[in-house]
């Protein structure tokens, strides 16, 4: 398999998306706010790529994600917050800046990004670091927001909340009969556990239906 070298100094976080005729990319965001999109080919000696597009936003991303039913890459740009761009590699480089930090429904950093979309609701959701919460936003709606929750501590259980998250995945699939309607999952910046000396992250995951349920409140 052929190495992909990357031009950015820093990488801060990727993406994967495979458009409807079957390419398959994957988005690589600098540090420095420059963002790459190399399409990715399968061959018999393994995967090829090719660097077919640059983006850019003004400072610090990280989280990002695309919406394969309406080829739109969405991208966090840490203090700032969301912006929207086509993932088509023949598209314009030109990004829609949607949702902006405003310290109430993210808080900075805006970290990562993820998509549930079960066939009913297509949600974007973003991990609001400053306040350990997830903002819910609408995106068959003109991004209209929805609310935000937090993942607590279970005391019956032994288990804290999350906090200071930086990656997140929504999973809309049946996960066996315990998880029907999909999960959330999260990274968990410090893991409080009284069994240990140390307060290592971890990772952290919840049931849809009890999201859904406290959205819907």
């Amino acid at each position: 398999m052929a190495q992909l070298r990357s031009e950015l100094n820093e990488v801060y976080g990727l993406c994967t998306y495979q458009s409807s005729t079957g390419a398959n990319y994957v988005f690589i965001n600098g540090k420095s706010g420059n963002i790459e999109q190399w399409r990715l080919d399968i061959t018999d000696n393994g995967i090829e790529g090719a660097l077919v597009r640059k983006l850019q936003v003004s400072s610090q991303p990280e989280g990002c994600v695309v919406d394969p039913t309406t080829d739109t890459l969405y991208v966090g740009e840490e203090d700032a917050g969301v912006w929207a761009f086509t993932a088509d590699e023949a598209g314009s480089t030109d990004g829609t800046f949607i949702i902006e930090i405003d310290d109430k429904q993210i808080v900075a950093d805006a970290e990562g990004l993820t998509i549930y979309n079960d066939g009913t609701v297509n949600q974007l959701i973003v991990s609001s670091q400053g306040n350990h919460t997830y903002a819910v936003y609408d995106l068959d709606n003109n991004y209209q927001y929805k609310g935000s929750f937090a993942l607590t501590a279970d005391d019956n259980n032994g288990l804290d909340g999350a906090s200071e998250t930086d990656g997140i995945h929504a999973v809309s699939a049946t996960i066996s009969d315990r998880f029907p309607k999909g999960l959330f999952l999260v990274q968990d910046g410090y893991n409080v556990d009284a069994s240990y000396d140390d307060q290592n992250q971890n990772f952290k995951m919840a049931d849809w239906r009890d999201i859904a349920n406290a959205l819907n409140k």
